[in-house]
């Protein structure tokens, strides 16, 4: 689940900053069928970006061979440059979330720079931090939760931006990521 988590991340910073290039050997129905519950309040006029979602879960899957379920979704404003991946996992065993969050962060930290991480306890956890991959800078957040037989099931959103328009991309990130719901779990 881990390794998921930080491979949709990754390669969603990658596929962000290629965006503008033809993806080539993507399945065109990947995005639309991984498509998770949205988690965040999407700024207007962003759109659906399929390709780069599609990328994320190709990722995922060449580095995790699990039964965890992993669904992404990306949109954005390619002619600013912000984008946000939403990223829905549900584990395959039960998992401890402290063991999850640590994980999540020095998964990431391994493909990515990442600064300024911290964990919040309680029934649920949150972790986030600030990540940055080539010339994308954002951060990411995420809201994990445990299902009742204990199975961890995490809402991910990284939102990031490049070079065009980064003060108004980090503001649109911000807010954005100030919305993210915890995923639901049944009682």
């Amino acid at each position: 689940m881990r390794l998921a988590l930080a491979a949709l991340v990754a390669a969603a910073c990658t596929g962000a900053e290629a965006q503008q290039a033809p993806l080539a050997g993507l399945d065109r129905d990947a995005g639309a069928a991984t498509a998770p519950p949205t988690y965040v309040t999407i700024p207007a006029g962003w759109q659906v970006l399929p390709e780069v979602g599609a990328t994320g879960v190709a990722a995922a899957r060449a580095t995790v061979r699990s039964r965890a379920t992993t669904r992404a979704q990306t949109w954005g404003d390619p002619g600013l440059g912000c984008f946000v991946t939403i990223v829905d996992v549900t584990g395959a065993r039960p998992t401890q979330l402290a063991e999850v969050a640590e994980e999540l962060r020095g998964v990431l930290a391994a493909t990515l720079a990442v600064e300024d991480w911290s964990t919040g306890g309680g029934p649920s956890i949150e972790v986030g931090g600030a990540i940055s991959k080539g010339s994308m800078r954002g951060r990411v957040r995420a809201r994990l939760v445990a299902e009742p037989s204990g199975v961890p099931h995490a809402a991910v959103a990284a939102c990031f931006y490049n070079q065009r328009e980064p003060a108004r991309c980090q503001d649109a990130c911000t807010r954005v990521l100030a919305t993210l719901e915890a995923p639901k779990v049944m009682p």
